[in-house]
């Protein structure tokens, strides 16, 4: 089993149907991405978001939808095998 070696938070805002953060990954055949969406709004309809490692310095999220309302928070864990 593996130690976690590091971890990287952040959250986005679907303020346009695809948005990007910027990371900073050695190794991404060791990262996991993990990912908890919210709404700021009590009438949001649901949508879902696509969420990848695009490579070393950029995590892609993509919506069905733009929704300024929607929140992704994710986190980055890396794995020290």
């Amino acid at each position: 089993m593996a130690d976690v070696k590091s971890v990287t938070r952040g959250a986005v805002t679907m303020s346009s149907a695809s948005v990007t953060a910027t990371v900073s990954i050695s190794d991404i055949a060791k990262a996991m991405l993990f990912i908890k969406t919210r709404s700021n709004s009590a009438n949001a309809r649901q949508s879902s978001v696509l969420c990848e490692i695009t490579n070393g310095t950029t995590l892609t999220f993509t919506a069905d939808r733009a929704d300024s309302n929607i929140v992704v928070e994710w986190e980055i864990g890396r794995a020290h095998v």
